[in-house]
C-alpha cells in the first residue's frame, strides 16, 4: 500500500487526555480505546489516513518510528516525510454539536494536509534547484514554520 500523504495526519498523542479523547479520536477516524491502548503501551505519536481507520506508523517513546507493515517498503524520504509533519492540534478545536465538530475537524484535516504538502514541495524545489530557486513568499513560509 503506497502512503498518500494528501490523507496521512500526525496526532501527538501526549496533547490527548480524558477531557478530550472522544473529540480527537472523531477527528483522526478512530475508536478512543484504540488511542488509549497505544498511550498506554507508551506510543507518543500516530499517523493515521483519515480517510480510513488505518494507522500508517507509530513511534513508541524514545524509539524511532514504526511503519506498519502493510505500508512497507518504505524509503528514506517518505519517513522523513512523516517525521517532518506537524501534529494536528486538539487544543484548538471548540464546539457545542456534533455537526460543529465534524465541519471544525474537515476544515482541520484539509488545512493540516495543506501545509505539510506545501512545506514539502518547498524541501523538494530546495533538494532539485538549491535555496536560490525559493521566491519571497515561500522563503516567509519556510522561516514562519
Amino acid at each position: 500500500m503506497i502512503i498518500n500523504f494528501k490523507n496521512i495526519v500526525c496526532l501527538d498523542l501526549r496533547t490527548v487526555n480524558s477531557s478530550n479523547i472522544d473529540r480527537v479520536s472523531t477527528m483522526v477516524n478512530t475508536h478512543p480505546d484504540q488511542i488509549l491502548k497505544l498511550k498506554e503501551i507508551e506510543v507518543v505519536k500516530i499517523w493515521i489516513d483519515v480517510t480510513s481507520e488505518y494507522f500508517v506508523a507509530y513511534q513508541p517513546k524514545g524509539g524511532d518510528i514504526v511503519v506498519k507493515p502493510a505500508y512497507c517498503p518504505v524509503s528514506k524520504r517518505e519517513v522523513k516525510k512523516l517525521v517532518t509533519m506537524t501534529p494536528i492540534s486538539v487544543k484548538k478545536v471548540k464546539t457545542t454539536t456534533q455537526k460543529t465538530l465534524e465541519s471544525v475537524t474537515t476544515q482541520k484535516v484539509v488545512s493540516t494536509s495543506k501545509i505539510v504538502l506545501e512545506i514539502d514541495s518547498i524541501l523538494d524545489k530546495i533538494s532539485a534547484s538549491g535555496m536560490n530557486s525559493l521566491s519571497k513568499e515561500e522563503l516567509e513560509f519556510l522561516k514562519s514554520q
